[in-house]
C-alpha cells in the first residue's frame, strides 16, 4: 500500500501507470489500495460478479431467460373482474385513430371543423360556406372570391382524404 503524498503508482501486479483511483477491496476499513483506471476498472467488474451482485457481472443479453419457455412473463394474482373494463377499449380506439397532417388540420379549421370530422360533416360544412361565400351568390363580401377559394381547396383536399 502507498503511503505519504505525491504520486502514486498503481498496485496492480507489473502496472506503471499512475494509480488516481483509490479502491477499497474488502470490508476492512484500513484495506485501500490505489489502482490506475484500466485495473480500477477491471477490479470494478470483477466485484460485481460476486456477493450480493451475483448474476449482473455479465452482459444480460447472453444469459438465458430464467423463466422456463411457454410461461407468461406475468404472474397476476388479480382476477379479470377487478381489471378497468375501458382498458380494451382504449385499444381499439388507438387502432382507428386518424393521423392528420398539417395541412388536413388547416383544411379543418378553415372548413370550420374539429378532428374526428366525418365526410357527411364535411360535405355539410362546405355547402353551408358555398352558400354565404360564392361570389355569385353574396358579391358584397369582400375577398368574396378569395375566401370561396380557399374554402374550394379545402374542400377538395380533404374530399380526397380517406377520412372513415
Amino acid at each position: 500500500m502507498n503511503t505519504g503524498t505525491g504520486k502514486r503508482n498503481c498496485e496492480w501486479k507489473d502496472c506503471p501507470n499512475e494509480g488516481r483511483y483509490r479502491i477499497q477491496t474488502s470490508s476492512l476499513k484500513d484495506d485501500i489500495h490505489w489502482f490506475c483506471r484500466n485495473h480500477a476498472r477491471t477490479f470494478d467488474l470483477s466485484v460485481v460478479s460476486q456477493g450480493p451482485f451475483i448474476g449482473s457481472g455479465g452482459p444480460n443479453w447472453t444469459q438465458k431467460p430464467r423463466r422456463p419457455k411457454g410461461q407468461p412473463a406475468y404472474n397476476h394474482r388479480v382476477s379479470t373482474s377487478k381489471i378497468n373494463p375501458n382498458i380494451r377499449m382504449r385499444h381499439v380506439a388507438e387502432e382507428q385513430m386518424l393521423n392528420y397532417t398539417k395541412e388536413d388540420l388547416e383544411n379543418l379549421k378553415i372548413m370550420g371543423l374539429e378532428t374526428g370530422a366525418k365526410p357527411e360533416d364535411i360535405k355539410k360544412a362546405y355547402k353551408t360556406l358555398v352558400k354565404h361565400c360564392h361570389p355569385d351568390q353574396n358579391p358584397e363580401l369582400e375577398n368574396g372570391e378569395y375566401i370561396f377559394n380557399k374554402i374550394s381547396e379545402a374542400y377538395k383536399a380533404l374530399k380526397d382524404r380517406d377520412f372513415k
